[in-house]
């Protein structure tokens, strides 16, 4: 992780916004996935993989102009 992209945002707010994208992307996912036709299972509700992770670091670090 860059440290330089944690000063701006602060530990705490940095966190909150990595876990807010990575559900909300999981929540894309499973829509994509399942749409009107089926529902989630509890285990896929309750899980964030990885690659959402990811994709939300990204989106985070690509929202942050570096001082």
């Amino acid at each position: 992780m860059d440290d330089a992209l944690v000063d701006p945002l602060g530990n705490g707010r940095f966190a909150r916004e990595l876990c807010r994208k990575a559900t909300a992307l999981r929540d894309l996912r499973l829509d994509e996935l399942h749409g009107s036709s089926s529902t989630p299972t509890r285990e896929e509700i309750t899980t964030v993989r990885f690659a959402d992770i990811s994709q939300a670091y990204q989106e985070l670090c690509d929202s942050v102009v570096a001082p």
